[in-house]
């Protein structure tokens, strides 16, 4: 592919990216949760070891169908891979996209994992960008209510996931609503620190960043992991030493990663 190409394409993505952030602050409401004083969490850094390759942003990536089912409740289209059985309650794991995107590009970088731990993966579509309006606490709940109604979940172990700007919106759930979910993972989206609430009870943390992201600055993403942690969450942040933005060539490594530290806490 030329250069040319590959510029183009990585503008495109900034775009959308862009975009999709500009959308998503449009359509916040106010946090479900009061200012009040919480404990504060313990923040940890880790430099999570460099995969052995992962492109770079620009590459392209294309959404395929993975074999999923796909439900609508309350306007909300969302995608659910079962890998669970039915014998046993099984982990859930709620996925939230990049902009430009679907829940499909989801479950293709976390059907490995899934398929190996035998885990039931819930998919949401944000059309337009994600909103808590729309997308919410009550929302992921009904969608969860009804995903429980298809297979068979265990209650006490449901984590989020997010990229980018679903790794935003993962983290606005986690801070500024109260949820089903144990622990929050993200890959390359940074909370604005303005936007962070103190809350007692937060969610555990991860925060996977790279070094040369470019969306979202290290020195940004670590100021913000801090201030999750004052705000009462126990954060892992932890830098990919030369990775940038693009999820979709290690996607399925930071699924294992996550998944690794959701089991922890499960």
């Amino acid at each position: 592919m030329s250069p040319v190409r590959l510029i183009v394409r990585g503008a495109t993505a900034l775009v959308l990216l862009l975009l999709g952030m500009m959308l998503y602050q449009e359509r916040m409401l106010p946090v479900a949760v009061a200012d009040v004083a919480a404990t504060p969490g313990v923040f940890t850094e880790e430099r999570l070891p460099r995969p052995m390759s992962f492109g770079r942003q620009g590459t392209t990536y294309v959404e395929r169908d993975q074999g999923q089912r796909t439900f609508e409740t309350d306007g909300v289209t969302w995608h659910m891979l079962d890998f669970g059985g039915s014998l046993t309650p099984r982990p859930a794991v709620v996925l939230f996209h990049g902009a430009g995107r679907t829940g499909l590009s989801q479950l293709d970088m976390w059907r490995a994992v899934a398929r190996q731990h035998r885990l039931v993966l819930i998919a949401p579509d944000a059309d337009g960008g994600w909103s808590i309006r729309q997308h919410g606490a009550g929302a992921v709940a009904r969608i969860l209510e009804a995903a429980g109604a298809e297979a068979r979940i265990d209650s006490e172990q449901i984590f989020l996931f997010g990229h980018s700007a679903g790794g935003i919106h993962a983290q606005t759930l986690a801070n500024g609503t109260d949820g089903p979910w144990q622990a929050v993972a993200v890959h390359a989206g940074t909370l604005p620190q303005r936007r962070i609430r103190a809350k007692e009870g937060a969610p555990d943390l991860l925060l996977i960043l790279g070094t040369e992201d470019l969306n979202f600055p290290l020195d940004d993403g670590r100021a913000s992991a801090r201030a999750l942690a004052e705000a009462g969450h126990d954060v892992l942040f932890r830098p990919v030493l030369g990775h940038d933005h693009w999820f979709y060539a290690i996607g399925p490594s930071i699924a294992a990663t996550a998944w690794d530290w959701f089991a922890e806490r499960g």
